[in-house]
């Protein structure tokens, strides 16, 4: 009877001994908990306990840890996407809405000429010009943005795309007093796609060469399963582009931003590509840029 009280007793002592120990732990978890929520910090739950439950508790919530950290990190950044966002969209909207209450001011004069009078009123509707242009490019940024947003794809004649899109251009070409290369073969090349899209992409990618550079040249060729579209232009070896980053948006090479456009045109244009199953890409070498867009055929 003696012998079984004994070894009670010390059981019960191993038993208060651990839960002790337990609590302690416990404790000391709690403690850790309360630092790192008011530290912010990246350290992580640790315990000398040998428990197998208490380790499983605490990979469980260091997991969660990581896991708000992560969530919090993508908030943070997304935060600051939309701070740049707004940034660009203020100074891309602004600057021609600045220029156009000036030039109404000019126009309430009464002391000006015809000729004044029409030079105004010509360049107020290139500015009404370029803040629908803006507006435009913001309304399908969005739209492709949208996940549940599909592009409705048929078999069409890319050959006619490429040379309709590089014909649009023609004005601005002669406006400048130059004429790109263009190689566009005879052949009716026929992909699966969407004509309007397929303009906007040949577009946009035309119009940013045409902005960014000179000595343009424009060419489609038909290899096996594929047809290649090239664009390159010459361009300012002052202008440092960052080709990882050409396609992101209000990515603009042009550091003091005087340049027109929202910075949207390649980012549409490789959006678009994506909804297609079309592949895009870029390429600086020197002072040449180009573009190149791969269509399965």
């Amino acid at each position: 009877m003696e012998i079984a009280i004994v070894v009670l007793t010390i059981l019960l002592i191993l038993v208060l001994i651990l839960h002790i120990s337990f609590r302690r732990q416990v404790g000391g978890l709690v403690r850790q908990l309360r630092f790192i929520k008011e530290n912010e910090t990246r350290l992580k739950l640790t315990s000398s306990n040998d428990y197998k439950e208490l380790k499983q508790l605490i990979e469980e919530i260091n997991g969660l840890v990581n896991s708000v950290e992560t969530k919090k990190s993508a908030l943070y950044q997304k935060e600051n996407e939309i701070s740049e966002t707004i940034t660009s969209l203020s100074h891309d909207i602004r600057t021609p809405l600045t220029s156009l209450d000036g030039y109404f001011q000019l126009l309430s004069k009464n002391d000006i000429s015809d000729d004044d009078r029409n030079r105004y009123v010509n360049v107020i509707k290139n500015r009404i010009d370029a803040l629908n242009s803006i507006l435009d490019e913001l309304f399908t940024f969005a739209k492709l943005n949208d996940e549940s947003f599909i592009l409705e794809t048929e078999k069409v004649n890319l050959t006619e795309i490429v040379t309709a899109s590089a014909l649009s251009f023609y004005d601005d070409f002669s406006a400048r007093g130059t004429e790109p290369v263009i190689d566009i073969p005879n052949e009716q090349v026929y992909i699966n796609g969407n004509t309007e899209a397929l303009m906007r992409v040949f577009q946009n990618i035309m119009k940013n060469a045409l902005t960014h550079g000179t000595d343009i040249k424009i060419s489609l060729t038909k290899g096996e399963g594929v047809a290649t579209f090239i664009c390159e232009n010459k361009s300012d070896k002052s202008i440092e582009i960052d080709i990882t980053r050409i396609f992101d948006r209000f990515y603009k090479a042009d550091k003091s931003r005087n340049e027109k456009g929202t910075g949207l045109g390649l980012s549409i244009a490789k959006k678009l590509c994506e909804k297609m199953n079309v592949k895009i890409s870029a390429k600086a070498e020197n002072d040449i840029f180009s573009i190149k867009v791969e269509l399965p055929i």
